[in-house]
């Protein structure tokens, strides 16, 4: 003998059916946003993305300090990556990293031609041309924890004549 489900137990199905859906519809809107939406810092100095592991691009500067250090955290969530031409073209003197960035992309400080310091602290990659046409770079330090280096990193850095490798890169 099967008993009909009672109306209590249709109810509950129901709602558990619902409160998965909107879960799912939530999920998806959150990774929505951590694709597509530009956030600015609350003192106005960076534009940052949050990405699917929610952590921290930094997309672009829009601060006026030419000593820029990068934070550990925005919003509560690492600093992971300096994004493509983030940096391109401003008028800064001196960069350093957090600890928690672990990757420059493409371009992110090309043509910044006054800035002359620059500390990677513990990054792991450096994207192509990341540092093009930086022509007060004299020296730089490549720290241990960096793995991979892409092409032209350097390129047209006229005034830089030390490199101090101090790490074992893979490529």
């Amino acid at each position: 003998v099967v008993e009909p489900e009672t109306e209590d137990a249709a109810t509950e199905e129901t709602t558990e059916e619902v409160t998965e859906q909107s879960t799912e519809e939530s999920d998806a809107e959150l990774a929505e946003l951590k694709d597509d939406t530009v956030y600015e810092t609350e003192d106005g100095a960076y534009q940052y993305q949050i990405q699917s592991d929610d952590t921290i691009i930094i997309k672009s500067y829009i601060g006026s300090d030419a000593a820029v250090v990068i934070p550990d955290t925005i919003d509560e969530r690492s600093v992971t990556a300096i994004g493509s031409k983030a940096f391109y073209a401003k008028k800064i003197t001196s960069v350093e990293l957090s600890d928690s960035v672990k990757s420059i992309e493409v371009s992110a400080f090309r043509d910044c031609s006054e800035l002359k310091e620059v500390d990677l602290n513990k990054v792991e990659t450096i994207g192509s041309y990341a540092f093009e046409n930086d022509t007060a770079i004299e020296s730089i330090v490549l720290p241990e924890t960096l793995k991979k280096v892409e092409r032209y990193v350097f390129n047209r850095c006229t005034a830089l004549t030390d490199i101090t490798v101090s790490a074992d890169i893979e490529s």
